[in-house]
């Protein structure tokens, strides 16, 4: 995820955050039919979804350190709770798009 070119300091935070989640959905985009093949009905298993989320806020955890912010304590683990959420509504938009367009990603993140 840290591949690529360098956040730029100067950038909001809303910015890099967008810029590193963008980062990881194009670096799964080759994988994507079996991701979505994986995943497929964790939406309706509340064990899977929960296990989901949980991923979802290990991942915030990384995205918001890349990003310089706080990721450990209460602050956070708060921070990763609201990240994770968002980061797991963009991952479902994210399956539902057709390959190559992150249109619907996009809106959940900007």
């Amino acid at each position: 995820m840290a591949d690529g070119p360098a956040l730029d300091p100067k950038q909001s935070v809303r910015d890099r955050l967008f810029d590193l989640i963008m980062r990881r959905f194009e670096a799964m985009e080759p994988h994507r039919a079996a991701v979505s093949s994986m995943e497929a009905g964790v939406d309706r298993d509340p064990m899977m979804l929960a296990a989901s989320h949980h991923r979802h806020v290990r991942c915030a955890r990384w995205v918001l350190a890349l990003a310089g912010l706080e990721a450990d304590g209460m602050t956070g683990q708060a921070r990763a709770q609201g990240l994770g959420v968002i980061i797991g509504q963009a991952r479902a938009a994210w399956r539902s798009d057709d390959a190559g367009d992150f249109t619907k990603t996009h809106g959940f993140a900007r």
